[in-house]
């Protein structure tokens, strides 16, 4: 079975002002503000920087692996060369607090550099409560995509699927779905059983 979420932000600086403005009016800003203070505190890295690479979309699915369901994201970047700088930067700053940590070294996979970001559930203070399900993910860059999953064997399992085009655009059913949405439309539900 396939599901997809998908939302698409037309000016991101505006989402971000609003989002600023919800979190405040709900009483969560300032455990947010907390969150970023202590992981620049502890890593010297600013979670502001990755939503400055962030491009209009971002993507949440699962895949159903050894018997269980597990969650992944997909971010699409406004630049592969400054999402790659911004992971290479966070990695060497969390490679200098992590390096005694063998459960979070990073692996290469097909070349491709997978790297623990200990940062809990940062994405829901970005695109909702929905990406609670991923908290500390594991993250690599592929091509234009940020791809942060729950473990390797989840982010390898979903590269693997990405370089096969094993993806939605492929899909005849959802291609037809999508010509008949309207082009306005910033969130899209997509069920295939």
């Amino acid at each position: 079975c396939a599901y997809l979420i998908r939302m698409g932000f037309s000016d991101y600086l505006t989402f971000k002002n609003e989002l600023d403005d919800y979190h405040d009016r709900l009483g969560l800003f300032a455990g947010f503000k907390s969150k970023q203070d202590s992981i620049s505190t502890l890593y010297k890295i600013d979670l502001n920087n990755f939503t400055a690479v962030v491009g209009m979309q971002a993507l949440i699915g699962s895949v159903q692996h050894a018997g269980q369901l597990h969650s992944f994201v997909l971010v699409k970047t406004n630049s592969s060369s400054c999402a790659a700088q911004l992971i290479d930067t966070y990695h060497k700053q969390l490679d200098k607090r992590l390096m005694m940590d063998s459960l979070h070294a990073t692996e290469i996979y097909k070349g491709f550099t997978l790297t623990y970001w200990p940062f809990d559930n940062f994405l829901s203070h970005y695109f909702g409560t929905l990406y609670n399900s991923l908290t500390n993910p594991r993250v690599a860059l592929v091509e234009d995509i940020i791809i942060l999953a729950e473990n390797n064997d989840i982010l390898k399992h979903v590269i693997d699927a990405y370089q096969e085009q094993q993806v939605l655009s492929t899909n005849e059913l959802y291609a037809k779905m999508k010509s008949l949405s309207g082009p306005t439309s910033n969130l899209d539900l997509y069920f295939n059983t």
